[in-house]
């Protein structure tokens, strides 16, 4: 199988599942994107920033969205939600320049630790090392 032959247009139900959800959520400027499907993809879906030259040659499209649709079909709908919607928070979009990019989830864990301590204490946990981050970087930044 060539490199061409696992890249393919996406289903228009699969890039309009995404835009249901992405469309629920509230923006502060409309988000141009481009979707691809990619057979060799091992998890259902990626989100990444185009870069600018690119951008410039794809239309200015700026966020590129890869779904691999086999995984797609294998999965129920409340899991593809999820798994979307996910996603999709990984955009941020800053009020004032308009400029786009990604971020990391705040809540990356094992799921041994999730079983131990539950949700809400591990979520707390890892939004208080944010902040703490945060903070340090607002004091590198005055």
């Amino acid at each position: 199988m060539s490199d061409q032959s696992k890249y393919y247009e996406l289903d228009s139900d699969v890039v309009e599942h995404f835009m249901k959800i992405f469309n629920s959520k509230s923006f502060p400027t409309n988000v141009k994107f481009q979707f691809i499907g990619i057979s060799k993809q091992k998890e259902l879906i990626k989100v990444k920033k185009i870069a600018d030259d690119y951008s410039f040659l794809m239309s200015d499209k700026e966020i590129l969205v890869s779904v691999n649709e086999d995984i797609y079909h294998a999965m129920d709908d409340e899991i593809l939600d999820i798994l979307f919607e996910t996603s999709i928070e990984s955009i941020s979009i800053k009020i004032d320049t308009g400029k786009i990019s990604l971020k990391k989830p705040t809540l990356q864990t094992y799921p041994s630790i999730v079983n131990k301590y539950g949700v809400a204490k591990v979520g707390r946990a890892c939004q208080v090392e944010d902040l703490y981050e945060e903070q340090k970087e607002d004091e590198l930044d005055v």
